[in-house]
């Protein structure tokens, strides 16, 4: 069959990303693009040339096809919806429910409601209600790309009336109810070209909407393929055909067609076999990381007609497919399930098929992370105006990257700032967006959002979304919402969440009295925060003092009441717009205001009145810059600290003084101290503008008076600060603050506010946690888990309550225990065997093992004991962090055989040792020079040596003797 007339590429003038319409001998298919082939016809013979894009260019995100934009289905059905994009790198689709009112998008995930196949790019809803009628927005996207689709999905309703108050009702309103619709077919998912290579086992949908029975037909080049063919399956429930495994000669045009009693449709494109070695589509990454607690993939996206094989390999060792821990995925990528980090290692990849001569490698350094995550956000809410409303967002992350975590809070998608209206905690763990006196305008949807990883290798996000309303009358339609969820099953026999609230809103106009409800509601509609206040004016009473007047109109407030006026400011130093002073008294129009010298400010005001705040008036300038005085006021948090364990010296620590006390240029501040109980001052210095000094050359264990004075080019502000403190190392005198606990599958994440540095009575060296379960024989654990501020408790048992303190230390000792908190674990078993137990290294005395576990423990116990005699025990080597996952034995015997294992401890609670290993040291390296003392000449010499010595000092002794009795 001839589908090109006769022309040549030159001809045409196209390169491989052009579309060349043709007209097609098919009368049900009287044109058909093709974009991924020609074929030329010249003296008889036919030719194909393949110019497909091979995957190792960039091609931009295109959509090659979506279902329609509106598409009907039946009641109790199944209904599938596809979006089909094009792209490289490989395009990412994502599905949602939108909702128009309120402008979210709930996503989509497989359940036994919704089934997402081929990468998410056909939609299947299974059992189709009433409730299922809306918008559904299919995402694609390649890097910063995206394209958006929405597919309306309608549903035919009948909804009839039988209660007994059918009489009355049928008066205002007849009954919504339509008849079984009789349709033709209409495509539901239509399709285009595509390609495949050689050998696939591919599917190709073909699914119509309409009056059943849909039959379906498939011809290849106008010729209809049998169902009894066998390189095809037909799928029962759609027009689907399956080719089990392609060949070069399937190339070619493809038509479905769909027919029910009332017509017929037709649907063609052309399918592409590729025959090509392995390459990869993207750009091979070298060093990837991924995060713990999910599935994550390997990235090594490759493709090839036909498909590669692929091998991996981890830490130089050959994973054996397929397993409970790997999936090795269509595109290249190897899925690694239940992420921990253990799996931190070497992974490489490679792929070949039979037209690849050198199978194409990449060798990786995985880096795992610990999983971050949003473990509780914010939630749907109703609050009354002018109430208070706090937002919740605790996070937890892995302790590598805590410092760069970024968390923002957005409403309708814009970042919100602190200011007047919230509120934005920014602690680890806990990042909750408090709203102060909310208002109607408040009103939104609030998005938590955490980012956190290394800049230019990689970032981890996650984001939760609550709907947030403020209302006057919240309760009353709290009540309308739950009478509209009672009613359908009380008075209606309908789904439809359009009719009953049609309905219901009838049933109260006719028995419930209205007017009640449309006077609240035609009230509140009127309601508003008050007008800006305006002419607001400056009349000087000094340099530094002035007269502030505004005018207000009578009607300003807007039907409710004021309260008060703010004065809110800014400066040339601060942006931040800040209260300046509150104005109860509603009626006053002015304000005596007193400014600091050398300062430049910005005022406005503003109106509040009982729904919230108005808008602000405009800013008014006014100038002190040209004056200038001593500084006044005290500097904050001023502590001390010894250094370590010098106790001749000690840390200074205080905050400066605000810009708005300085008063002029040059501030700096003037250091003193004293031995505490003594008149005069040893030592005074000025230090310039710092914050933090250090006094060395004291007396250990005395108490000093040490005081900090702000100076400027004007001279010393009259105020200072004093403190005493002390050249010793005390117990800190203050406990964690802010103890959470999170239950997880995987453990316990604790969390706490560290001890601010002025109460850890020199250097901190750690934290220890104080456990204890519920009971009569309650039991108390004690476990030092280190200068942290976050742990993971594992190995507690199931279904238990325990209480929870936690406690700082240094040289001195423990400090006070913090308050206690209390929680029960979930079912899961968190206690770990270490698993995978190998020598990495071998030496004569030496040797190397390393392991992994799922989740780390307290801390690994190293033990060994020789192989013979048999009846040896397990001796402790050493004690190394949880954390670790290598560890090495020193000073073993040469050429001994051992039994190494390692025991995963959870503090008391809790111990599991792996599986031992054999193993024999290396022999002695020859030509080892052993020292002469331990050579046995030297041995036998020194023993020679002594026993002459001694003989001769015996004689001595005996002449002497003999000698001393012939004299007597």
């Amino acid at each position: 069959v001839t589908f090109f007339s006769n022309v040549s590429r030159q001809a045409l003038n196209k390169n491989e990303y052009d579309s060349y319409i043709i007209q097609s001998k098919y009368v049900a298919q009287p044109e058909l693009t093709v974009n991924l082939g020609w074929q030329t016809i010249a003296s008889g013979q036919s030719q194909d040339i393949n110019i497909a894009n091979d995957g190792r260019r960039y091609r931009p995100l295109i959509v090659l096809r979506t279902s329609n934009a509106s598409v009907t289905a039946v009641l109790t059905r199944s209904k599938e919806l596809e979006c089909i994009p094009a792209g490289n790198p490989t395009p990412s689709v994502s599905w949602c429910y939108y909702n128009p009112f309120n402008y979210v998008c709930r996503s989509i995930i497989s359940n036994s409601k919704y089934l997402l196949q081929f990468g998410n790019r056909r939609l299947s809803i299974r059992n189709i209600g009433y409730q299922d009628a809306g918008i559904y927005r299919c995402i694609m996207k390649i890097n910063a790309q995206e394209i958006k689709r929405d597919i309306n999905l309608t549903i035919h309703i009948e909804c009839k009336i039988w209660s007994p108050f059918h009489a009355a009702m049928g008066v205002l309103f007849s009954p919504i109810a339509t008849q079984n619709m009789i349709t033709e077919p209409a495509w539901s998912t239509p399709f285009n070209t595509t390609t495949a290579s050689i050998e696939d086992r591919f599917t190709w949908p073909c699914v119509a909407v309409g009056t059943a029975p849909v039959t379906y037909r498939w011809y290849r080049n106008g010729t209809e393929i049998s169902r009894n063919d066998r390189r095809y399956t037909f799928t029962n429930n759609h027009g689907d055909i399956i080719f089990n495994k392609l060949e070069s000669s399937d190339t070619g045009v493809y038509q479905c067609q769909a027919t029910n009693q009332y017509g017929t449709i037709f649907s063609s494109g052309y399918l592409l076999v590729r025959s090509f070695s392995v390459v990869f589509t993207t750009p091979f990454k070298t060093a990837q990381y991924i995060q713990t607690g999910q599935n994550a993939d390997f990235e090594c996206l490759v493709d090839g007609g036909p498909k590669p094989t692929m091998t991996y390999r981890y830490n130089g060792t050959v994973i054996g497919l397929p397993t409970n821990k790997y999936t090795s995925l269509s595109n290249g990528n190897l899925r690694i399930h239940n992420v921990i980090v253990g799996d931190t290692g070497s992974y490489q990849c490679s792929g070949t098929n039979r037209f690849t001569s050198t199978p194409i490698t990449g060798t990786a350094a995985v880096r795992v992370y610990e999983r971050t995550r949003i473990v509780n956000g914010p939630v749907d809410g109703n609050y009354r105006i002018q109430e208070s409303a706090t937002l919740p967002c605790n996070v937890t992350s892995d302790f590598r990257l805590r410092n760069g975590i970024v968390v923002v809070w957005r409403r309708n998608n814009v970042i919100i700032q602190t200011d007047a209206t919230y509120r934005i905690s920014n602690q680890y763990p806990n990042y909750q967006l408090r709203i102060i006196n909310g208002i109607r305008q408040t009103s939104g949807n609030f998005t938590c959002t955490i980012t956190t990883g290394v800049p230019n290798l990689f970032t981890f996000t996650d984001s939760k979304t609550a709907i947030i309303l403020f209302n006057e009358y919240s309760k009353f339609l709290k009540w309308h919402q739950q009478l509209r969820r009672s009613t359908c099953g009380i008075i209606f026999n309908c789904s439809s969440r359009y009719h009953l609230d049609v309905a219901i809103t009838v049933f109260l106009d006719v028995f419930v009295n209205v007017d009640l409800f449309y006077t609240k509601s035609k009230l509140l509609h009127h309601l508003d925060v008050p007008v800006a206040p305006s002419q607001q004016s400056f009349n000087q009473i000094n340099e530094t003092m002035v007269n502030l007047t505004w005018v207000f109109p009578s009607n300003g407030d807007n039907g409710s009441p004021l309260r008060e006026f703010l004065l809110e400011y800014k400066s040339d130093f601060y942006n931040q717009v800040r209260v300046f002073r509150r104005i109860t008294d509603t009626a006053a129009r002015y304000a005596i205001i007193h400014f600091s010298p050398w300062v430049i400010y910005q005022l406005r005001v503003v109106a509040v009145n009982g729904i919230g705040r108005g808008v602000p008036s405009n800013f008014i300038t006014f100038s002190t810059k040209g004056v200038t005085a001593v500084p006044t006021g005290n500097v904050q948090n001023f502590y001390t600290r010894v250094r370590g364990t010098d106790l001749t010296t000690l840390d200074v620590f205080w905050n400066p003084l605000s810009r708005e006390n300085e008063n002029g240029p040059n501030i700096g501040y003037d250091l003193s101290y004293r031995i505490s109980g003594t008149n005069s001052f040893l030592r005074s210095q000025k230090l310039g503008n710092v914050s933090t000094t250090y006094i060395t050359q004291l007396l250990p264990n005395r108490l000093y008076d040490i005081q900090v004075q702000a100076y400027n080019n004007n001279g010393n502000s009259p105020t200072l600060t004093l403190i005493k403190a002390c050249t010793c190392i005390t117990a800190p005198t203050q406990a964690p603050a802010n103890i959470t606990a999170v239950v997880s599958s995987t453990g316990v994440r604790l969390s706490w506010n560290p001890i601010p540095s002025h109460h850890t009575g020199g250097n901190l060296l750690g934290y220890k946690i104080q456990f204890r379960t519920d009971g009569v024989n309650s039991k108390t654990f004690i476990g030092d888990v280190g200068l942290v501020h976050a742990y993971d408790l594992r190995g507690l048992n199931r279904n238990t309550k325990y209480w929870i303190r936690v406690r700082g230390y240094n040289a001195a000792g423990d400090g006070q225990l913090s308050t206690e908190i209390q929680f029960t674990t979930g079912s899961t078993d968190t206690i770990y065997t270490p698993t995978r137990l190998t020598p990495a290294a071998i030496q004569s005395t030496n040797v190397t093992i390393q392991w992994t576990i799922q989740e780390s423990p307290a801390f690994f116990v190293l033990q060994y004991r020789q192989q013979y005699p048999s009846n040896l025990s397990w001796q402790n080597f050493s004690r190394i962090n949880g954390s670790y996952r290598i560890g090495n034995y020193f000073n073993l015997k040469a050429s001994t055989q051992y039994n190494l294992r390692v025991v995963a401890d959870y503090f008391t609670l809790a111990s599991r040792a792996s599986a031992s290993i054999s193993i024999t040291t290396g022999v002695e390296p020859t030509g080892r020079q052993t020292p002469f003392y331990q050579q046995a000449w030297f041995i036998v010499l020194v023993a020679a040596s002594g026993l002459i010595l001694l003989i001769i000092i015996i004689v001595a002794l005996v002449m002497r003797s003999r000698k001393s009795n012939r004299h007597s």
